[in-house]
């Protein structure tokens, strides 16, 4: 084609940009599909029954795209945790938790809210610490993220602790 003032020939000499938010969204949704899928099967078949190939057929999907998106079942794994973590809403659980023990002066209130905090992420996150305690068992991989998110938990929860003694005086 001829070029004409940096554009093609016949357009006027401008380009149209390349835009790719259609892309990346339906990335997304896929990204989710599998996630989804994956959850359900993980849970309802275990870990070491369930395939790449069974979840990228129910996500209608190749087990290509799994496997560069996150590597593995494994990979997958850690996804739903961390997918599990954010909680709900457009501000993650962990932010908002970071934010309460910093703002909040009311004991009672901190630990309500924290509280109510738990039981958003809980019910996201406990199937999956329950697949982690019986997978690690066998998978390093899953071994490994077990430990890790046990040690986040730990160091979680040294922050309301730490922030009960502050206000004491202690």
């Amino acid at each position: 084609m001829d070029r004409n003032d940096g554009g093609v020939k016949g357009t006027g000499g401008s380009r149209r940009g390349y835009d790719s938010s259609r892309r990346r969204q339906q990335a997304s949704q896929t990204r989710e599909r599998v996630m989804d899928v994956a959850l359900a099967r993980f849970l309802s078949d275990g870990f070491a029954a369930t395939t790449i190939t069974s979840i990228a057929a129910g996500a209608d999907t190749s087990p290509d795209t799994i496997y560069k998106s996150f590597g593995g079942k494994a990979g997958l794994v850690r996804a739903l945790c961390e997918r599990g973590l954010l909680g709900q809403g457009s501000v993650p659980a962990e932010e908002r938790s970071d934010h309460l023990q910093e703002t909040e002066p009311d004991p009672r209130r901190l630990m309500h809210e924290l509280g109510r905090l738990t039981s958003e992420v809980a019910p996201r996150v406990g199937p999956l610490m329950l697949l982690l305690n019986t997978a690690g068992d066998t998978d390093r991989e899953l071994a490994a993220l077990r430990q890790e998110i046990d040690d986040l938990r730990l160091m979680g929860a040294a922050g309301p602790d730490a922030w009960m003694r502050k206000a004491r005086g202690r």
